[in-house]
């Protein structure tokens, strides 16, 4: 019988190892899943898996924080293009307001300059004999 035992256990000693190999492993896998659960981070003092979770929390605020903070931007990005393109406006009627006033400037020096010849030229005429028939001849000089 023990013969028999020695020659079955010869036959069938690879499984005998393949099983208590995979005895061993299920052994350490659930020791490291339990380890794994109880670590505790030497600086805070806290549970890993507890601050994973508050780190997730802290993670996903941080998303919607960045999102909104994306949609200011835009938002302020659009007001600033639409202030830009209202100065670039009062700019350009300023330009223009600048060009008239400078033609008007133009205008009014040229008229100056005839008015100071019309007045040159009176006060360079003399008054004759008589000196209503002067100022007539004068006034009508200045009409034409």
């Amino acid at each position: 019988m023990t013969a028999a035992l020695i020659s079955l256990a010869g036959r069938y000693w690879y499984v005998l190892a393949i099983a208590a190999l995979l005895a061993f492993g299920g052994v350490q896998t659930a020791r490291l899943s339990h380890a794994k659960a109880d670590q505790v981070n030497p600086a805070t003092g806290a549970k890993w898996k507890v601050e994973a979770t508050r780190d997730g929390k802290l993670l996903a605020a941080a998303v919607r924080d960045l999102g909104q903070c994306r949609e200011n931007e835009a938002t302020q990005e659009a007001a600033i293009n639409r202030q830009n393109g209202e100065i670039a406006a009062w700019k350009a009627e300023g330009d223009r307001l600048a060009a008239e006033a400078r033609a008007a400037a133009e205008k009014a020096a040229s008229a100056r300059k005839s008015a100071e010849k019309a007045a040159a030229a009176i006060l360079a005429a003399r008054a004759g004999p008589d000196a209503c028939q002067s100022a007539r001849a004068l006034i009508e000089e200045s009409l034409k």
